[in-house]
């Protein structure tokens, strides 16, 4: 794909892959088939959400992929991606990373998804974020909410216009 059609790529086609990639994720990582879709959202609902953002930048674009959720749905996801019982243990530091890590891992494929073999862009550190997220009308965002196993959080690709 050359680079003028990489910056051409819809933020709803990126959308995509990093669905496609939380999908593969979770068979890979759980062992399950465990990512259901639900409706479109505009909007993220939470006021006091938390996640990770992955920057993607390119020559001629740049994307922040991110996956977010509430407290409990991070220490969750972190639990079941360090193989944690429920009730085990963990610390803020080690939820943050573990949640930083799985949107690299699902960032990761998604670029390879859109880009294949030849890397027309470079993915930054995660950054892992915690609070209210109101996308300005400087931005353009899609989002979706999914499941990831048993828990509910949103992908999301936002972009200054």
């Amino acid at each position: 794909m050359a680079i003028m059609e990489i910056q051409n790529v819809t933020l709803q086609t990126w959308l995509d892959a990093l669905k496609a990639a939380a999908h593969a994720f979770i068979q890979t990582t759980y062992n399950s088939d465990g990512v259901a879709a639900a409706s479109r959202q505009s909007n993220l609902p939470w006021d006091n959400t938390m996640g990770a953002w992955v920057p993607l930048v390119g020559e001629a674009f740049s994307l922040q992929l991110g996956l977010v959720s509430t407290d409990d749905g991070c220490q969750a996801i972190a639990r079941r991606l360090l193989n944690l019982s429920p009730t085990a243990p963990l610390t803020e530091e080690d939820m943050a990373d573990a949640i930083r890590e799985t949107v690299n891992i699902i960032a990761g494929m998604s670029k390879t998804t859109i880009e294949g073999d030849i890397s027309l862009s470079s993915l930054g550190l995660p950054l892992f974020i915690a609070g209210h997220i109101k996308i300005t009308k400087e931005q353009a965002a899609v989002s979706e909410m999914i499941n990831l196993g048993d828990q509910s959080c949103y992908l999301v690709v936002l972009k200054q216009r």
